[in-house]
């Protein structure tokens, strides 16, 4: 057996290639070449993008100018929101309501018990939580930045994950996911970054790495979301040949 493997960078620019124009709806049928991407969301796109959760699996959490959001596993499997106010050196629940227990739905720091992992993500006036495996696929909800008026912004189906890394310009998160995808008699693992909106909800593949793999189908590939440069979204690839 043979293995391939492509530096960040020439897989960054096989991404670039893609990211000049506004991406293209993720498993929808090719419009006509005069429906064009409408201009507002077009600019939308192109304003640029920054990390917002670290693509690090040691470093769990969000941060803006005022303070870090992390997310507490509790022994229950619930969890909690944690938030390091910078100005006072101090960290406390996300909740500002008197004598909470943060136990409940009733608080907007606890989050319900499930099989999976919640990653935060802090942009300059929402909060997202990223949740893996929930009901076997992917969640994200968005929330004030109080944790407050939490909200189911869309739900991906089983069989789907997502990495830890986060990227977002204010109107588009771009995450990195991973899905088993059923061929005949075997399942393919397909790698993706896809483009949230996160006004409407609608997730748009920017870029797919089985597109991009040179030769015959690799027995086993991977991918992960590096980060964000001036000119685009950096991944690290690797593939292994049959």
């Amino acid at each position: 057996m043979k293995k391939r493997g492509w530096a960040a960078a020439a897989c960054a620019l096989s991404l670039l290639l893609t990211c000049c124009a506004a991406p293209a709806p993720s498993g929808a049928v090719s419009a006509p070449e005069a429906q064009a991407t409408p201009e507002p969301q077009r600019q939308a796109f192109d304003l640029p993008f920054e990390m917002v959760s670290s693509p690090d699996l040691t470093s769990y959490g969000s941060g803006t100018a005022e303070g870090f959001y992390s997310v507490f596993s509790n022994e229950d499997g619930s969890r909690s929101l944690l938030y390091v106010d910078y100005a006072s050196a101090s960290q406390v629940y996300l909740c500002a309501q008197p004598n909470c227990e943060h136990n409940s739905e009733s608080c907007p720091a606890w989050i319900a018990p499930f099989s999976g992992m919640v990653t935060v993500a802090a942009g300059e006036k929402e909060l997202f939580l990223l949740c893996n495996g929930y009901g076997g696929g992917v969640r994200i909800e968005r929330a004030d930045q109080n944790g407050e008026n939490r909200r189911e912004l869309l739900s991906l189906p089983g069989g789907m994950m997502a990495e830890n890394a986060v990227a977002s310009n204010g109107g588009f998160l771009v995450i990195s996911v991973q899905e088993s995808v059923q061929n005949d008699d075997s399942v393919l693992q397909e790698h993706r970054l896809l483009a949230v909106d996160v006004n409407s909800g609608e997730t748009r593949s920017i870029f797919s790495l089985r597109e991009h793999l040179p030769g015959e189908e690799p027995e086993a590939c991977s991918m992960k979301f590096l980060g964000v440069t001036h000119e685009g979204f950096l991944v690290q690839a690797s593939a292994q040949g049959k």
